[in-house]
């Protein structure tokens, strides 16, 4: 039996007595024990999430609540230890907080419809809520990129590691994106991976973990800060091969591997889901709207010219953007993912469903 069965089989009973316990990570800087939620730490041993732990698991008795202190030799935190992108059902999709909160996706990659893409050629920051820092270079990503990044994540599941190359086909992933099998999606979708392979990202940010009770109640103890930084490429590498004789089981097949970095964004509580089908059909500035209130479980108002910067609107006035936001929100409410919104003095104020 694996230490860490040992460590279960020794916890699991004392969940009714015991609401936290102490970790000992030489990741902190203040080298202090750390209370952490027993039930969630449980939660990660069983899930495959498991820290190098020493030997001693220790409970003290007498008058006070009983507490384990247990000792990680490890310089990785327990949420860092991942070897899957979040598992989830056909029907929705996964996308990282800290992206969902940014221009990196925008809804305008263009100058106009006729135009390229624009390339920003050097490394820039752009723009993000506070506390996050992203930097990029390479041809403007958008929504619908997105979509198929989405969608490479979803063909991961539980039969690649997130450090494994994926096999799949151009067809599968036209599908898994909603888009079409045309020529010209085919084309699209090649035009898409490039670009995803030559855009260079950097993300920075602290990511605060709450120390919560066995019920998820949070302590009122200190939260536990982790930095958190990204940098690399959305996808490192793809290859597209032949397979068989024309004719005659002939297809395409698709090499992908997303680059190992963008792990870091998908630990619990970093990333967030949404309902594909209910996402599928709306528009650029409503997609990213959806991205966006799905990082939030109850949204506060943000105005309407931090809209403007995250989306990366060529809006020449606020006023004209309004208009789109709100037909955009609109869209939220007619796809029964928002319940309610109102824009009040150029501040957003929305209610999810």
């Amino acid at each position: 039996m694996s230490l860490e069965q040992n460590v279960i089989d020794a916890l699991e009973p004392m969940q009714s007595d015991l609401t936290e316990f102490e970790l000992t990570n030489v990741e902190t800087s203040s080298r202090k024990p750390a209370p952490v939620s027993l039930s969630l730490f449980l939660n990660d041993l069983k899930n495959g999430v498991t820290p190098k732990l020493s030997p001693a698991v220790k409970k003290s008795a007498g008058d006070k609540p009983a507490r384990v202190k247990i000792d990680i030799k490890s310089d990785i935190p327990i949420t860092q230890q991942m070897e899957f992108f979040p598992l989830h059902a056909n029907f929705q999709r996964v996308s990282a907080n800290a992206l969902s909160r940014s221009s990196l996706f925008t809804i305008n990659a263009r100058p106009a419809k006729d135009q390229p893409r624009e390339v920003i050629s050097k490394r820039t920051q752009i723009f993000s809520l506070k506390g996050c820092s992203i930097y990029f270079s390479g041809e403007l990503l958008d929504q619908y990129d997105l979509d198929v990044f989405m969608a490479i994540i979803l063909c991961y599941g539980d039969k690649y590691k997130y450090n494994e190359t994926i096999r799949t086909t151009p067809l599968q992933l036209l599908k898994h994106a909603g888009w079409n099998s045309s020529k010209k999606d085919y084309v699209r979708l090649m035009e898409t991976l490039n670009r995803m392979v030559e855009a260079n990202i950097e993300v920075e940010y602290v990511r605060t973990e709450y120390l919560r009770d066995a019920n998820g109640k949070k302590l009122a103890l200190d939260p536990i800060e982790h930095k958190v930084k990204v940098k690399g490429h959305l996808i490192s590498t793809y290859k597209l091969s032949e397979i068989g004789e024309r004719g005659n089981g002939h297809k395409k097949e698709l090499e992908l591997k997303i680059d190992e970095e963008i792990i870091k964004l998908f630990k619990p509580g970093t990333y967030s889901s949404l309902n594909w089908d209910k996402h599928l059909d709306l528009s650029q500035m409503a997609k990213f709207l959806n991205h966006f209130y799905a990082t939030h479980t109850k949204p506060f108002p943000y105005g309407v010219e931090i809209f403007m910067k995250l989306t990366g609107s060529r809006s020449k006035s606020t006023s004209s953007f309004k208009q789109a936001l709100n037909k955009a929100l609109q869209e939220l409410v007619d796809a029964q993912i928002l319940k309610f919104y109102n824009i009040i003095n150029n501040q957003v104020h929305v209610i999810k469903v």
